[in-house]
């Protein structure tokens, strides 16, 4: 279930292959699913018991992170090196939050180590690296892997992660450990915005809604409060049909220009006609917008975002309506579902055809008509 986060080893032939397990909690809608957050947050609540060593992650012959990260395809390599000679182990955190650990498997300790033969894959979104040195050599049973292993599938959930936590914290404290700081690169695929690109596009639309900070007091007059009315009055066409099908939207948005930002972000995700399902590149364009929505969401500035369905003018227009909707709400599901994302974070509506982007007499403007926009919600 869910997508696929995988190295494969050049050399030896060997996949690694780690499925995402979406970890859908039953939760008050302020709550939240796992997400790498998660795991990088237990990872930071390791205790070293070796404080001599000063260790150092990298990738390639990047020392610091990579300009622009890297690409789908490319190789990549684990560097690491300590300040005393010790054994190493590389503790590895996708963009989605799987997590696994590679044994180089040095017979002689050393003050530097890497483990190559490996090819990036997705998805697509920031990577994090750390690197374990130990004074003595860590057995495979030790940490729970087969004798010949050179890698470890952790998982993706936060019992997993724990109890890796809970092994780690019982070898060191009979065999002296370091661990080094977080490591961080960007992988980048076949999408419209690159990472970093929608890492500045959404903060962009975030500037748009949120006013900036104010230092000195100032006095504010509140002269009224919107009333129940205008807050659900965008629904009100929606919910009419709903009624008349047993189609109930589960999320409309009031958009006033002061809540919603403008223009929005156009994102790649594209439908076949009459159909909500999302295609591969439509979950790597979400995969991009999940990866920049948790990074906020790790310095408290998570904002929430609407997702807004269209179709081309082929159907009915109360259909149509129906169909966008489906369309958003196939978007927000796939966030929530993959990255862990709150529910109340993330807001689906559809409008139809109403809002074309291309000429609708041809196939080409229909195919681009038929489309999910981000925008940010105040």
């Amino acid at each position: 279930m869910g997508n696929f986060s995988f190295f494969r080893s050049r050399k030896a032939n060997l996949s690694l292959i780690t499925t995402v397990i979406a970890a859908v909690l039953i939760l008050p809608a302020t709550g939240y699913g796992y997400n790498r957050n998660d795991a990088l947050k237990i990872i930071k609540s390791l205790t070293p018991t070796w404080e001599a060593p000063k260790v150092e992650s990298w990738i390639n012959d990047f020392r610091g992170n990579p300009d622009g990260g890297i690409y789908v395809n490319e190789p990549v390599v684990f560097k690491a090196e300590s300040t005393d000679p010790g054994y190493f182990l590389f503790l590895f955190v996708d963009a989605k939050g799987e997590v696994a650990l590679f044994k180089p498997g040095a017979k002689n300790p050393d003050i530097s180590s890497q483990f190559d033969g490996l090819t990036q894959a997705q998805p697509l979104g920031e990577q994090f690296l750390y690197t374990i040195a130990t004074a003595r050599e860590i057995s495979s049973e030790e940490l729970g892997m087969n004798a010949n292993a050179a890698y470890k599938v952790v998982g993706a959930s936060t019992n997993a992660v724990e109890e890796l936590a809970d092994k780690l914290t019982t070898i060191a404290a009979v065999n002296p450990m370091a661990i080094s700081g977080k490591y961080s690169y960007f992988v980048d695929g076949d999408t419209k915005l690159s990472v970093r690109g929608m890492n500045v596009g959404v903060k962009r639309e975030i500037a748009q809604v949120r006013p900036p900070v104010v230092k000195q007091p100032v006095e504010v007059t509140v002269e009224r409060m919107p009333t129940a009315e205008e807050t659900v009055s965008v629904a009100s066409n929606e919910e009419a049909i709903g009624a008349s099908t047993g189609m109930v939207r589960t999320s409309a948005v009031p958009r006033s220009s002061s809540q919603v930002s403008s223009d929005g972000i156009s994102l790649d995700i594209k439908f076949k006609i009459n159909d909500s399902s999302l295609t591969d590149a439509g979950r790597r364009e979400l995969d991009v917008l999940g990866n920049t929505m948790v990074g906020l969401q790790s310095s408290d500035t998570l904002p929430v975002i609407v997702l807004v369905g269209h179709t081309d003018s082929s159907g009915e227009e109360d259909y149509n309506m129906q169909l966008s909707d489906r369309r958003a709400n196939a978007a927000k599901d796939y966030l929530t579902s993959t990255f862990g994302l709150p529910e109340n974070s993330i807001f689906a509506e559809g409008m139809g055809e109403s809002l074309p982007v291309k000429d609708n007499s041809t196939a080409a403007g229909r195919a681009q008509n038929r489309r999910v926009v981000l925008k940010v919600q105040q």
